[in-house]
């Protein structure tokens, strides 16, 4: 386990990488990888907004036409601004999920050709068909993971929301549970293609918490930036197989053998 000095010395891994494997996007042979993946989230970006937006007016209609004629306008108005904050925040998180699921063989081939450029070496090769059974069936064990974790630590919340002093900590835990789940997300397409199992993934990131920590934080921040989260996922996928060859290539390839 580390110690706190070693887990703030590693800190700045994890940024570090992100900028390593957003560089390597724009290198021949990988500008495709920002393409694709950015057509796929425009299009689910764009659908879940339809459909949140429309749903929105035909609730805001109902609620608003009930209300005295001098306080429709005001109602209108504060109900617009929460809805916009309130899509900002989640959409950058829904989106991200469910384009990582669909994509996810294309996640898979990405980290592939970015640790082969990083080392001269790819990952064992498999024929398309089990790799996009075997990705998707990730995708869902991840998903498996993240939700009820995710429900207990929005009780959690819940009930710091009524204590006093303690309802401070529910940014912080918010945004370090999305900053493990991010981690874990995009560190698990390099490590999958070498098909380490989900609990090594799980042991290793643990083992580095302060660029694991650091990495998926910034992945995190630069998801709920509306534009920039369009294309964060094959920047992540990048920067994530950058660090599974700095921090953990070495040390898990060694134990498979």
């Amino acid at each position: 386990m580390n110690s706190p000095t070693s887990a703030v010395s590693q800190a700045h891994q994890g940024p570090s990488a992100l900028i390593q494997g957003g560089r390597l996007l724009f290198e021949p042979g990988l500008r495709l990888f920002i393409i694709v993946p950015f057509i796929i989230n425009l299009l689910i970006f764009s659908i879940l907004s339809y459909l949140a937006i429309d749903l929105f007016t035909v609730y805001l209609d109902q609620v608003v036409s009930q209300l005295p004629n001098w306080l429709k306008e005001i109602a209108q108005w504060l109900f617009s601004i929460l809805f916009g904050l309130t899509l900002v925040v989640t959409m950058g998180y829904t989106f991200t999920l469910i384009a990582n699921l669909i994509a996810a063989p294309f996640n898979g081939l990405l980290a592939e050709k970015v640790e082969q450029r990083l080392t001269g070496i790819a990952p064992p090769h498999e024929a398309i068909p089990k790799l996009v059974i075997r990705t998707i069936g990730r995708e869902c064990r991840k998903l498996l993971y993240f939700i009820p974790r995710s429900l207990a630590i929005f009780l959690v919340c819940a009930i710091l929301f009524f204590i006093p002093l303690l309802n401070m900590l529910i940014p912080v835990i918010g945004f370090f549970w999305s900053a493990w789940c991010m981690a874990i997300q995009y560190l698990d397409y390099p490590m999958d293609n070498h098909q380490i199992s989900f609990g090594d993934l799980k042991d290793n990131l643990s083992s580095k918490k302060g660029s694991s920590f650091s990495f998926g934080g910034s992945v995190a921040l630069l998801s709920m930036i509306p534009g920039i989260n369009l294309v964060v996922m094959p920047v992540a996928i990048a920067g994530a197989t950058v660090l599974w060859v700095r921090q953990h290539r070495s040390t898990l390839l060694s134990l498979q053998k």
